[in-house]
């Protein structure tokens, strides 16, 4: 699944997505795709996980912090979306920066105190039926 993949697929399952970029410190970097979306009538913060190799992996879970604690100021769910090889091929293990990044994404998980969903994307059918159950939920 590509950069461009992504952002269809978010486009066609929200109602309203603005894609927010930078991790306020370096840089941009795509390798993770996140923003603000309405999702029928409920407010929600996307991290989703793009599987190309980008140049600055640390940036973007430096991002998926901030993504975190936005959600947590505004009071709505994070919806983490996994995709095929997000979690294989880009991880740079030896890269002392990166580890300390994924650490505070990781511990921002855990102590989000929001929902935090996370969703396996495969086709639009999942991810159509998730929606449903979400709707459901309220």
């Amino acid at each position: 699944m590509s950069y461009k993949q992504i952002r269809a697929l978010i486009n066609s399952t929200a109602d309203w997505f603005l894609e927010l970029s930078g991790d306020r410190v370096q840089w941009e970097d795509k390798k993770l795709v996140t923003g603000l979306a309405r999702i029928d009538d409920r407010r929600a913060v996307i991290i989703a996980f793009n599987p190309e190799r980008t140049p600055h992996p640390e940036a973007a879970l430096r991002k998926g912090v901030r993504m975190v604690r936005l959600a947590q100021q505004m009071g709505c769910e994070v919806l983490l979306l996994l995709g095929a090889g997000s979690g294989s091929g880009w991880w740079p293990i030896g890269d002392h920066d990166f580890i300390h990044a994924l650490d505070g994404f990781i511990r921002a998980l855990i102590a989000a105190d929001v929902p935090i969903r996370t969703i396996k994307v495969g086709d639009l059918d999942e991810i159509e039926n998730l929606i449903g159950e979400l709707s459901s939920q309220r």
